[in-house]
């Protein structure tokens, strides 16, 4: 049994895809419009065409400040998210300390698991974007983040698992300084294992 699991959350938690077609992508059209007109929805699809949907990188090529684009956030409706329970009685079930590392601002991540049915103390604490923060850390794909995490519950490395759908964000930099990683819904990568769903890999956890 591991003692700490790293969650990530959009895409690995909420899988919800048009929630984040909407939210997500639509709040980040309209402030690029709002910012920069058509000549910045063009660098905008062009981030999307080349970084793999990552639109969001267009905002350091645009000047706009990530707040701005956490606010729209934090503000959005979040109707398009139903209660997951079975994920919500999985993830309380799993015998290890647990962590939220996201890309999403802090205020919106901690929205997002209410509204699925999380309560406060499933997470021993969130790891995301918040004020004065330039751009969230996990878009540096560093290892260091994960080693400040880790000192924080003076666990050893190898007793640690991170879960993520992305690779290069969420697991391989863990992977670099010893983590044990899982790679969900994908097989872009080399994690030391995958698993088609979140559920699956909670129900074959050791």
């Amino acid at each position: 049994m591991k003692k700490l699991i790293i969650f990530d959350l959009d895409g690995t938690i909420t899988t919800e895809s048009e929630f984040y077609k909407k939210v997500y992508s639509g709040a980040l059209n309209e402030l690029v419009k709002e910012e920069r007109g058509s000549e910045g929805l063009k660098v905008l699809n062009q981030c999307r065409n080349n970084y793999d949907g990552r639109g969001e990188l267009a905002l350091f090529n645009l000047n706009i400040p990530i707040k701005k684009w956490a606010k729209k956030l934090i503000n959005a409706p979040l109707d398009l998210l139903n209660r997951n329970d079975e994920i919500v009685r999985r993830i309380r079930k799993a015998e290890a300390r647990k962590v939220i590392y996201t890309g999403s601002p802090v205020k919106m991540a901690t929205r997002i698991l209410n509204r699925i049915g999380f309560a406060e103390n499933d997470f021993d604490f969130i790891v995301g974007w918040d004020e004065p923060e330039f751009f969230p850390l996990k878009w540096s794909c560093s290892p260091w983040v994960f080693e400040k995490i880790i000192q924080g519950f003076k666990i050893d490395f190898s007793e640690v698992w991170s879960v993520g759908d992305t690779w290069e964000t969420d697991l391989e930099p863990a992977k670099q300084i010893g983590i044990k990683t899982a790679l969900i819904g994908n097989d872009k990568g080399s994690p030391d294992v995958f698993y088609p769903t979140l559920s699956e890999f909670l129900q074959e956890l050791k």
